[in-house]
């Protein structure tokens, strides 16, 4: 334990908080110092501005996930540096921020931010080294069997993955005797919205706001990924509706034709530039499309018929989408597969519930381990 509890506030010279610059003066490749954004490494930098050892905090963006850098980097304006005084272990430092809730600091109305004038009222307690040291590797030993946990729940995500398209692979090989066709010949139209400045956050009841890119990026439509607009730039024939059957058509290599069905509607939301919302002919079941162009052929030529130079932002365009091959058995055989599919995914996602909350239970203990190391109870 703590034998006695010394708070001090950061701007009692306890820690140097080093405000971030723009990169675009020191930005090489393969450069000697990596450079820093608020949410990790976005480049490499021919000077430093921050010392080995110091914590990463962002100032705008993602405030909440403190990181670690072992070697001198340079941060860029979204981002401050803390660096430790010599009554501070670096690494105790980095811990303490990992634990402390930075959200409660932020007092903007749009995008999350911190300010330095803030972050030096932070108060924290300062045992001698020694303990520091000895607190340090305490949480170190007790995450290192956190770290171990998780990635055994990333090792069972991972084999429900391969579970889920061996599964799709098998259903769809049902279909090979059937006549493939090209997904433009079942496409009776393909809208899109627009995209403009809005307030980064989600529309409130009587708002109205346009979808984010991340609205179907994970299987299910999720309003919640969506931005606020001006009711007089929203579009309403753009508007989004339950049964709308919605596809990305911009993002990285690995989620680029991320396709989702909206099932539930609350939010008054319309379609953005790189949503796509699509619209069958009668022979088509769009659960059956919808499960193919997910598995792993409907991947492969999506991913095939993407450009772009970089893997960070691949897009698709419409004339290429039409080109995608389907195999098309009647619509009785596509209804019949569908719900064959639909009985592996209840499984698979009931699993994957059960993980999901294992990795939250580990979360809060990691959260648990820290607030007891800094009240001094972790033994």
């Amino acid at each position: 334990m703590i034998p006695k509890i010394i708070k001090r506030k950061w701007g009692d010279g306890l820690v140097n908080i080093i405000s971030g610059k723009n990169q675009k003066q020191v930005l090489i490749p393969n450069g000697p110092y990596p450079i820093y954004g608020s949410g990790g490494i976005i480049g490499q930098s021919k000077e430093a501005l921050a010392p080995a050892g110091s914590t990463i905090v962002g100032r705008k963006g993602t405030i909440n996930r403190p990181i670690f850098v072992e070697q001198p980097f340079w941060n860029v304006d979204t981002a401050f540096a803390l660096a430790p005084s010599h009554d501070l272990l670096p690494k105790y430092l980095f811990y303490f921020c990992l634990g402390f809730n930075f959200s409660r600091l932020d007092n903007s109305t749009t995008i999350p931010s911190l300010a330095k004038s803030v972050l030096l009222e932070i108060e924290m307690p300062v045992p001698e080294r020694e303990e520091q040291r000895r607190i340090v590797e305490r949480i170190e030993e007790l995450f290192s069997g956190i770290d171990k946990a998780e990635e055994e729940l990333r090792e069972a995500e991972h084999n429900i993955f391969l579970f889920r398209q061996t599964t799709l692979h098998s259903s769809f090989a049902k279909a090979d005797n059937s006549e493939y066709l090209l997904l433009g010949d079942i496409l009776e139209e393909i809208d899109s919205g627009k995209s403009f400045k809005c307030i980064e956050s989600p529309p409130q009841q009587g708002e109205c706001g346009i979808v984010k890119v991340s609205a179907v990026t994970w299987g299910t439509y999720n309003e919640e990924e969506s931005k606020t607009c001006s009711p007089n730039k929203f579009i309403s024939k753009s508007q989004i509706h339950e049964g709308d059957f919605l596809f990305s058509r911009a993002n990285t290599l690995q989620l680029i034709g991320a396709c989702t069905i909206v099932h539930e509607v609350k939010k008054k939301l319309m379609l953005s530039d790189k949503i796509l919302r699509f619209k069958f002919s009668e022979s088509a079941y769009p659960i059956y499309i919808l499960h193919f162009l997910r598995s792993r052929d409907g991947r492969k030529q999506i991913e095939e018929f993407s450009s772009g130079n970089q893997e960070s932002m691949r897009n698709i365009g419409r004339e290429k989408i039409k080109k995608i091959r389907i195999p098309l058995p009647s619509k009785k055989k596509q209804i019949a597969i569908s719900q064959e599919i639909e009985v592996m995914n209840k499984q698979c996602e009931q699993i994957e519930r059960l993980l999901n909350q294992s990795k939250k239970n580990l979360s809060l203990l990691r959260q648990s381990i820290l607030k007891k190391a800094f009240a001094g109870k972790l033994v």
